[in-house]
């Protein structure tokens, strides 16, 4: 018995050794998740470099435009009147130019031309035209006539010879030889327009004008070019009338 006790001794001694150098241990080894290396230790984590903030985007805001006075706004709804109205006359004439493409066909004949000139007579109102004009020629002609009775009588004899009876006839012949009757379908598609009828009405006024501008021409080039043109004609005659030279020998 006395073998045993020192064997269970040095049993137990060598237990609370290995138990209190394994202790020593746990405590000396650091856990896994919190270790630390050394060289970890002494590196310094330097704070990135900050890049330079891209500055966002300034919205432009329109300038706003500045309080108008009446007059700049009276100025622009003129503007904007006429821009309406020039649409208007866009519209028209594009509406007439479709128009003028629509057309019968029609056989070209001399017939066919008569009859187009007829109707396009009709339409420009022209016989009342040339008559018009009759009566401002018979009054030029008449100007230095002062009694009352001869100036009717010279009207008379005037429209005897100037008559639209004489003239319609050569009037188409002129029509029907110039134009084709596909051309005077056309003439006749455009007088029928607005633009057609408005050109028409204010033809009495244009050739009235026309009229005038011509006779002051004639009276002031008349005065100068008479007496020069009696001199050319003398010229001429008297070199007609110089006798030939005698034949020598």
């Amino acid at each position: 018995m006395s073998g045993t006790l020192p064997k269970i001794f040095l049993s137990s001694l060598v237990s609370l050794s290995l138990g209190v150098a394994v202790g020593r241990y746990a405590l000396s080894t650091p856990k896994a998740d919190s270790a630390v290396k050394p060289s970890e230790e002494r590196v310094q984590v330097q704070p990135e470099a900050s890049s330079p903030a891209t500055p966002a985007p300034v919205a432009i805001e329109p300038p706003v435009p500045p309080a108008s006075s009446p007059e700049a706004v009276a100025t622009l709804e003129k503007e904007n009147e006429l821009l309406k109205t020039k649409v208007v006359e866009l519209e028209k004439s594009l509406n007439t130019m479709k128009e003028s493409e629509k057309l019968a066909p029609i056989y070209d004949s001399e017939e066919s031309r008569a009859k187009l000139v007829d109707e396009m007579l009709e339409i420009t109102e022209m016989k009342k035209q040339i008559e018009d004009g009759f009566v401002v020629a018979a009054d030029m002609m008449l100007k230095d006539v002062q009694d009352p009775e001869k100036r009717k009588a010279g009207a008379e004899l005037i429209k005897k010879h100037y008559s639209w009876e004489k003239f319609s006839p050569e009037i188409i012949k002129i029509y029907t030889k110039v134009y084709s009757a596909d051309d005077l379908q056309r003439i006749n598609k455009f007088y029928k327009t607005d633009s057609g009828q408005m050109m028409l009405d204010k033809t009495p006024e244009l050739m009235s004008e026309l009229m005038k501008t011509v006779q002051k021409i004639n009276e002031d080039a008349a005065p100068k070019l008479m007496p020069e043109l009696m001199k050319l004609i003398d010229k001429k005659g008297e070199e007609k009338k110089a006798p030939e030279p005698l034949p020598q020998g």
